[in-house]
């Protein structure tokens, strides 16, 4: 049997906030193959999209064909995502760096972007997530995602 594609669940629905922030209205879910389940950003997350360096705007824009994905990997490096039964996860940053690429792959975002948007994040988004030896801390309600969630999707199995 061949397994289940990674894609989109839900649209994306924001409201602009302060500061270039976005807010989400609802709930976005994301089906990942590589973590074998579907995980949540939650409504009311904030969200900058991409975190380009102003330099590079013209190349990549904060808004673009990866935006979806974008916020699901700020909402890995903020220990915000949740299985489809409202259990919290943490990915550790290797995995928040997977989802983004995954993502971007599912939303059909360019073979190049893809691979340097990575890489950048790979490289540099060690200061986002918390810095490397300080990485943001699993909420005592999280349960910390090293490998891949469980068959079912759900941590509580």
């Amino acid at each position: 049997m061949r397994p289940e594609p990674a894609r989109f669940l839900s649209p994306l629905r924001v409201e602009h906030i302060e500061g270039g922030r976005k807010r989400l209205l609802a709930p976005l879910k994301f089906y990942s193959a590589d973590l074998r389940g579907v995980l949540v950003a939650p409504a009311h997350f904030d969200t900058d999209y991409a975190s380009v360096p102003r330099p590079f705007w013209m190349l990549f824009p904060k808004d673009g064909p990866w935006t979806r994905a974008a916020v699901m990997h700020d909402a890995g490096y903020k220990a915000m995502l949740r299985t489809e039964d409202g259990q919290r996860v943490k990915l550790i940053k290797p995995l928040s760096d997977r989802l983004f690429l995954e993502a971007m792959r599912a939303v059909g975002v360019n073979a190049l972007a893809r691979r340097l948007m990575y890489r950048a994040v790979v490289l540099f988004g060690g200061r986002p997530y918390g810095g490397l030896s300080d990485p943001v801390p699993t909420p005592p309600t999280a349960v910390l995602v090293t490998t891949q969630l469980p068959s079912n999707g759900s941590v509580n199995a």
